[in-house]
């Protein structure tokens, strides 16, 4: 994952999903992250 830290703060990546239209049985998930970014010192 790549980001750009602009503003300090808790960011939440929620997880994704994706199923075939026609074959149900295919489908496929993504964890969820997070990422803190901390204030300059």
């Amino acid at each position: 994952m790549i980001v750009l830290a602009t503003a300090p703060g808790r960011y939440v990546l929620p997880p994704a999903a994706a199923e075939a239209m026609y074959t149900p049985e295919l489908y496929a998930r993504t964890r969820g992250a997070s990422v803190t970014i901390a204030p300059r010192p």
